[in-house]
């Protein structure tokens, strides 16, 4: 994770337990594992000294091999510790999310924030406003009937040109933080995004009036560039790749170079496992402004003054603020593991949401648009 003792990455996550309400007057229960990060748990501990709340540590004992499948809360003695904190700051591998045994945990009112520890989390900037820009992004969707997704149309071979219809998608979004009880939240966090309808959702529903029309379905085409990345192969696009889209489902992928070949790889290896391996199941944007660090020393308000080589090749990076992603096979949710998604992101996209009688853009080239753009104290504060 890089020097997260550098007194830089101690003042953001302060920044982002503040966010989440934490007050001298709380309990809070750090935990950790055989797995969390020694500068990641102390960082945690000193960003925690500077609000004064009654910190408990706690440390899962080592499990084995399975140490990632093993749900925390059963452990009876930590469900029982957690279950009393007013706030749990969960730098495991694991993660207590997903545990069966949560909801006995939030019905006391417990906020939950889990820290990625293997992601260049340093890179972002907590700020109260992030939720602000995150909700009106939400809106706009929800008060639209389309978003369109393009790229190139001046200069690609292959622009893109990928529509997707609102009426029965799922409009989500992520700020990172956890500020109100039973609340539960990850950082970094700061996306919007659409969990797309298929046919194959369709085929699954109880009755054919459930099942999608073609026409609300997404359609067109996506085109890779050179500096996107396929973040299941932690990898950049080398050369242009572009995947056809009918019906929310890739019928064919053209272009030159390995990147076609590791795409087909990818979605073959989906579907061999999923029906919906090659179905489109989110289309999304990043709102989150990056931290300033020394390592980036061409680094604007966007990530666009970011070399290719210093870009993070990290799912994270979707949470940037400009990128745009679109996911197979699986819907955005977490972001640990990528093993039943291909997930990719476009640097350079533009992306607007139509309605019946106006049009807004949210990213045009890479950069937030609008009232989703950070005004000038939200840029300030990246440290």
């Amino acid at each position: 994770m890089g020097n997260l003792l550098d007194w830089r990455w101690v003042e953001q996550l302060t920044r982002l337990f503040e966010l989440c309400n934490v007050t001298s007057a709380e309990t809070v229960v750090v935990l950790t594992d055989v797995h969390t990060d020694d500068q990641l748990r102390e960082t945690c501990h000193l960003a925690l000294q500077r609000l004064s709340p009654e910190v408990v540590s706690v440390i899962l004992p080592d499990t084995g091999p399975n140490q990632l499948d093993t749900d925390v809360l059963a452990i009876p003695a930590v469900q029982a510790t957690v279950q009393e904190a007013d706030f749990v700051a969960d730098c495991t591998r694991s993660g207590i999310a997903a545990s069966h045994l949560l909801p006995s945990v939030l019905n006391q009112g417990t906020r939950i924030l889990t820290l990625d520890q293997f992601s260049p989390a340093e890179l972002f900037a907590p700020h109260s406003a992030l939720r602000t820009r995150i909700e009106a992004g939400i809106g706009l969707l929800e008060d639209a009937r389309r978003v369109c997704l393009t790229t190139g149309l001046d200069t690609a071979p292959s622009p893109t040109e990928l529509s997707v219809p609102l009426e029965t998608a799922q409009v989500c979004g992520t700020w990172g933080f956890s500020s109100e009880p039973s609340s539960v939240a990850r950082w970094p966090g700061g996306s919007v995004y659409v969990n797309v309808p298929s046919l194959v959702d369709g085929s699954a529903a109880d009755s054919a009036a459930d099942t999608p029309a073609p026409s609300s379905l997404a359609a067109g085409q996506l085109t890779l560039s050179p500096g996107d990345i396929n973040l299941a192969a932690r990898s950049y696009i080398r050369s242009a790749v572009t995947l056809l889209i009918e019906d929310g489902v890739v019928v064919e992928i053209t272009g030159t170079g390995d990147d076609v070949s590791i795409i087909n790889a990818q979605l073959d290896a989906l579907l061999s496992n999923d029906p919906e391996g090659s179905t489109l199941k989110t289309l999304g944007w990043g709102m989150l402004l990056p931290a300033r660090v020394p390592h980036f020393p061409n680094q604007h308000a966007s990530h666009s003054l970011l070399l290719p080589e210093d870009f993070p090749i990290d799912p994270q990076v979707v949470h940037l603020a400009g990128v745009c992603f679109v996911s197979f096979g699986d819907s955005f949710q977490d972001l640990r593991t990528l093993s039943s998604s291909v997930l990719l992101a476009l640097r350079s996209a533009t992306l607007i949401c139509r309605s019946e009688t106006t049009k807004t853009e949210l990213v045009g080239s890479g950069e937030l648009q609008g009232a989703l753009a950070p005004d000038i104290y939200e840029i300030a504060s990246r440290g």
